[in-house]
């Protein structure tokens, strides 16, 4: 006897996961794969789930982080059935730091930013690369380390004599944010093809011991000047424009805005999970966007969004304080 009737109201109303349309057919198609091949790992279906669909990033990779968050969703919708999760760290969850962690020079680091340059954005490559940066994050950034959310490239600073200063990461752009889309002016249909030009900066640590004037600031005029190049060639998607969250408990985003990035407003505090609107308030963030070239908003508001590299424009302010300024905000900047 079948255990998922085809009258089941969850599995005749389509749904929307990461940007994706799913109607009954494909859910459908979903649910009979989990249940013909109750053995095999939830991303091993994920992967397969991807390759059936043709879900895949710019670049090829199947979208199979975005397939895992279907899987839960239609799982708790009781629809389907999936492999049981492996007892391990729930994506996004923080980490614990290795048990035999990276040795940290935590020696003062101070004086004038120049005797720190040129500073080198290292690319975290490989497994160890990869756990030295979880450790670093783990010990030292007050969210700790988090499964990034879709595409992601690490970065570590380093200064001229081979210091380490901090990390950053880059990654996958919220789905909503109504400061940044009222912002950029454009209609759901747009966002939903656009959005993939947005990249989000989703972890920035300058590490505690390291005190240099305007050394953040230099770090993002430096990293969106290499990060439009280093995404094409890693997902086939060159970005039109960086957002980054600040939590207002915490930060005034002072460095940001040293950099020229432009403060838009708030978000409602809910957090990106948070389907039902359980959490509105509970952790409100101050929006920060950097256009990577002057006609950014016109270029994310077109349905056919123009190919090729965008580089770091020369026309928008630089720290440095040439070049023309970036346009001004369309709404309250956030407070400082």
């Amino acid at each position: 006897m079948d255990e998922h009737p085809n009258e089941t109201p969850a599995l005749c109303a389509p749904i929307s996961i990461c940007g994706r349309r799913f109607g009954a057919e494909e859910i459908a198609l979903v649910r009979d794969l989990g249940d013909r091949y109750p053995g095999i790992s939830r991303n091993e279906l994920a992967l397969t789930v991807c390759e059936l669909i043709g879900w895949h990033r710019p670049s090829g990779r199947a979208k199979s982080r975005e397939c895992l968050d279907l899987f839960d969703h239609l799982e708790q919708a009781g629809v389907c059935r999936f492999p049981t999760k492996k007892r391990t760290r729930p994506p996004g969850s923080p980490s614990r730091a290795s048990a035999v962690s990276d040795p940290f020079d935590q020696n003062e680091i101070s004086g004038e930013l120049s005797a720190l340059l040129p500073l080198a954005l290292e690319r975290v490559c490989g497994s160890d690369g990869h756990r030295h940066w979880r450790d670093l994050m783990d010990r030292f950034h007050y969210l700790g380390y988090r499964t990034a959310f879709g595409a992601s490239i690490r970065y570590l600073i380093i200064g001229r004599a081979g210091q380490e200063l901090g990390g950053l990461q880059y990654s996958s752009p919220a789905w909503r944010i109504k400061a940044r889309d009222e912002w950029i002016g454009w209609s759901d249909g747009l966002r939903r093809l656009n959005l993939q030009r947005i990249v989000n900066q989703s972890r920035f640590l300058i590490l505690p011991w390291v005190h240099v004037p305007n050394l953040a600031s230099h770090v993002l005029a430096r990293s969106v000047g290499q990060l439009p190049e280093h995404w094409s060639n890693e997902f086939g998607v060159t970005p039109l424009m960086v957002e980054t969250l600040v939590d207002v408990r915490r930060f005034s985003g002072t460095c940001y805005r040293a950099a020229n990035w432009i403060a838009v407003g708030h978000t409602s505090g809910r957090g990106r999970m948070d389907r039902e609107h359980r959490r509105h308030g509970a952790e409100v963030k101050s929006l920060f966007l950097y256009p990577l070239s002057t006609d950014a908003r016109v270029r994310l508001r077109q349905g056919d969004p123009a190919p090729g590299v965008v580089t770091h424009d020369a026309g928008l302010k630089s720290p440095c304080g040439k070049g023309k300024a970036a346009e001004p905000p369309a709404l309250e900047p956030a407070g400082r």
